[in-house]
This record gives C-alpha cells, structure tokens and sequence, in this order.
C-alpha cells in the first residue's frame, strides 16, 4: 500500500510541474491596426518578411555607416525596418541607431532607438505599422565615428 500511494503522488507531482513549466497559450493573434507598435518577430509576422528596398546610410561626408532594410509582411499586412551597422558603437559613449517608420493615412508611427553599445554588424529594427496598401516611408541613422548617417526609404511605387 505505502508503495503504489507514493506512486500515485509522484505522478501528481509530475504532473503538476508539467502544467506549471507549460508555456501559456498565446495570445490571440492581432488584426489590422492592432499590429501598429509591435515586434514583428514576437508576433510571428516576420515569418512571411518580403524585402522590398534598401537603402545606404551615410554621412554628409559620404562614409557608408550601415544599411537600412523596409520589409512587408505578406501575412499581416504590416511594415517595419531594420538597420544593420558597419562599425561599432562610437568610443567613449553609446551614440544611436534610429529605426522610425511613418504612415499617412490614417496617421501613425513606430520610433525605436537603440542606446546601447553595439558591434559592427549589429541589427536593430522598428515596430510594425499596418499598411497592407497604404505608403509608408522610414529613416534609418546611425552615429558612429565616422559620423552619423541617415538613410530614408520608402516602399516602391510611393
């Protein structure tokens, strides 16, 4: 008797830490505008990334200091861009990389800029905004030391 009881309260117990560690169902899936301000990589949107344009992004003394990406999801209708940088952060102090997207109509943003040092190579990417036919435009910049650069982008056709 005493044998088959712990048994039966360790399988409860397995049990019970199963559910515990089993991650929570995930939130309903968004729609629309409901997608503005949000991580296209959290939400699965950027599972259907299509690229559709790059831009240089380089100072006013024409140093190249990375390259800004505006991508479109084709299962959310949503667009975000990313900036990849070609050297580090600036010695002696983090600097910036910018990531703001816009859309006209109806009005909206998604500004994100990181503070923190980086490597060369480091990504960095924007929230999404809906505009499964609306234009949208962004800025990529980056400071470095070779200066600050900015790079605007915007979808083809617009």
């Amino acid at each position: 008797m005493r044998i088959r009881h712990l048994a039966v309260t360790a399988a409860t117990t397995v049990m019970g830490l199963a559910l515990v560690l089993t991650p929570a169902t995930p939130a309903a899936a968004y729609s629309g505008y409901g997608y503005d301000n949000r991580d296209p990589y959290d939400t699965g949107c950027a599972s259907s990334q299509v690229l559709l344009k790059t831009v240089d992004i380089v100072t006013q003394f024409g140093v190249s200091v990375g390259t800004g990406y505006l991508w479109y999801s084709r299962n959310c209708g949503t667009n975000w861009i990313s900036v990849r940088t070609k050297y580090a952060s600036p010695s002696g102090w983090a600097g910036g990389i910018t990531t703001n997207i816009y859309r006209d109509t109806p009005s909206g943003q998604a500004l994100f800029t990181w503070t923190r040092p980086w490597v060369a190579g480091a990504v960095s990417w924007s929230d999404m905004l809906y505009a499964p036919v609306e234009c949208v435009r962004a800025v990529g910049s980056v400071d470095s030391d070779h200066g600050e650069g900015v790079g605007w982008i915007h979808q083809p056709g617009c």
